[in-house]
């Protein structure tokens, strides 16, 4: 919750101009036009909140699920160990923009530099109070959360750890997705509204979640089994693992939209990282190892990683940080796949993922946006 002693409520605001401020100097670099303004529009918002006597604290554990730039900022400063911030009136623009450099950072290199709080205190700034914990918990509460939110912040902790070079635990990101598929069961609207925001970046957790969801009804549509479900959305979700132990430029060469490469390392990476993990774990590791196979032409490829590739390479595709830089709309990159044009997928996958997002939209889920 972000509490100000005022009558308005800043949340919204706060976090739709802090996720944008740390996005755009990702995206751009921090001395761009974009990564500026940016900055300056945050710098104009918390001024906008904040009083002489009062500051803003924002606590991770209660960000509302509701609000998609709060479940962004929540993923993203859980996945640094951080449980919250507190902003002070005398917080400067030059504060902010130290903050928003450090959380720019990948999170193994935050943790190279000593934490948020102690590379703030170095830099001099004391009116912004961090409040990091140890590993993050596993995911919030269960019963009543936000599914995707957890399988969001989950996979942040997952990609977080094994970036660290610590094993990964399949255990907690199958219990949430179990959750995910038992919700989509019940109501797939909400999620699909989720993962219709397209404003993330293919290296961001909500990538492996929308490939997930997608893989998840396109396996309802086949009507297999609950625990295949399961099984095929835990191998979707960390399809990608293996870029967590790449060095952050070659993991930006990596990427889908690039076309799938046989010098790629990251399939090979998440297969090594995942060779020893349970519940699940073997599947998870030849999905990881062949999901860009189906791109390459490969033969011998296992149904689970064609269907995961169809996934993947459609998130891919549609997503980015910036609308303008979204390589293709929903409707267009269907349609071309549709067509044979581009990586030749399983044709079965993709008219069930068709009619599955054609479904969607039409109860009232924008993929547009």
């Amino acid at each position: 919750m972000l509490v100000a002693m005022m009558n308005r409520d800043p949340t919204a605001d706060l976090a739709r101009a802090l996720v944008t401020s740390i996005q755009h100097s990702r995206h751009y670099g921090a001395d761009h036009q974009a990564a500026t303004a940016s900055l300056e529009d945050l710098f104009t918002v918390l001024r906008r909140h904040l009083t002489p006597s009062g500051p803003i604290r924002i606590e991770v554990a209660a960000l509302p699920p509701e609000n998609q730039h709060a479940v962004a900022l929540a993923a993203h400063l859980s996945a640094r160990s951080i449980q919250g911030l507190t902003l002070s009136p005398e917080t400067t623009l030059s504060d902010l923009a130290a903050l928003v450099r450090l959380l720019t950072l990948e999170s193994e290199e935050l943790i190279a530099e000593g934490g948020l709080a102690t590379s703030l205190r170095q830099g001099g700034v004391r009116s912004i109070e961090v409040r990091e914990i140890g590993p993050v918990r596993e995911t919030t509460e269960r019963e009543g959360s936000d599914p995707v939110r957890a399988v969001v912040i989950t996979l942040d902790h997952l990609v977080t750890e094994a970036a660290r070079g610590q094993p990964v635990n399949i255990t907690p990101a199958r219990r949430t997705i179990e959750d995910l598929v038992h919700g989509f069961a019940r109501n797939p609207v909400p999620i699909w509204q989720a993962i219709g925001e397209r404003g993330h970046d293919e290296l961001d957790a909500m990538h492996g979640v929308s490939t997930a969801v997608m893989t998840i009804a396109v396996a309802e549509a086949l009507e297999t089994a609950v625990q295949s479900r399961i099984d095929l959305g835990v191998a979707a979700l960390l399809h990608d693992i293996g870029l967590a132990a790449l060095p952050h430029p070659v993991r930006v060469r990596e990427r889908t939209g690039e076309g799938a490469q046989d010098s790629w390392r990251h399939p090979a990476e998440g297969g090594y990282l995942l060779r020893d993990a349970e519940d699940g774990g073997m599947l998870a590791m030849i999905v990881a190892m062949e999901h860009h196979l189906p791109a390459l032409h490969g033969g011998n490829v296992l149904a689970h990683s064609r269907l995961v590739s169809v996934a993947d390479y459609v998130d891919a595709m549609t997503a980015a940080r910036v609308p303008g830089l979204r390589r293709q709309t929903m409707d267009t990159v269907m349609e071309h796949l549709l067509a044979g044009e581009g990586p030749r997928f399983d044709p079965v996958h993709l008219r069930l993922l068709a009619g599955v997002l054609h479904d969607a939209a039409t109860a009232g889920v924008d993929f547009w946006r």
